[in-house]
């Protein structure tokens, strides 16, 4: 598998892969160009239960996706709370080097987790990134959170 040199998007937390599958704009990520990481524990909420609404859709996005879709080990068991498995994953995560990892995440607490790295980020919500593509706003919330660390 040929290395992204690229800093990565890092999916903070399930809600964001639910919207964009709800909206059926899961592709959006892949557009960015850049390697998408999701922390284990995020991906057992957003896809780990099939019978959940949006889960086959964003397994099928995450098998579309191929070797461009990381799932970080957080080192937590199954079923640890995502926030605890993305605060272990982040302990453990190697950056890369060469700008802002870009975050993506609806919720607060995911992001303030991931404040607590020591590297530069840059944080979006779903309804920004799709403004940011040009493609509208696939969420009901204000989008505001967005800046840099």
């Amino acid at each position: 598998m040929r290395r992204d040199p690229r800093p990565p998007v890092l999916i903070a937390d399930a809600e964001p892969l639910l919207r964009l599958a709800e909206a059926d704009r899961l592709d959006a990520l892949g557009r960015l160009g850049r390697t998408v990481v999701v922390v284990d524990r995020v991906a057992e909420a957003a896809f780990g239960d099939l019978t959940a609404p949006f889960a086959w859709r964003i397994r099928e996005w995450a098998e579309r996706l191929g070797d461009r879709l990381r799932i970080e080990p957080s080192g937590t068991p199954p079923h640890t709370a995502p926030a605890v498995a993305l605060k272990a994953a982040l302990d453990r995560f190697v950056f890369p080097a060469g700008g802002p990892i870009l975050v993506l995440h609806e919720d607060p607490r995911a992001a303030a987790i991931c404040l607590d790295a020591e590297v530069p980020m840059e944080f979006l919500t779903t309804r920004r990134l799709l403004e940011t593509l040009g493609e509208g706003a696939a969420d009901r919330g204000d989008g505001a959170r967005r800046g840099t660390r």
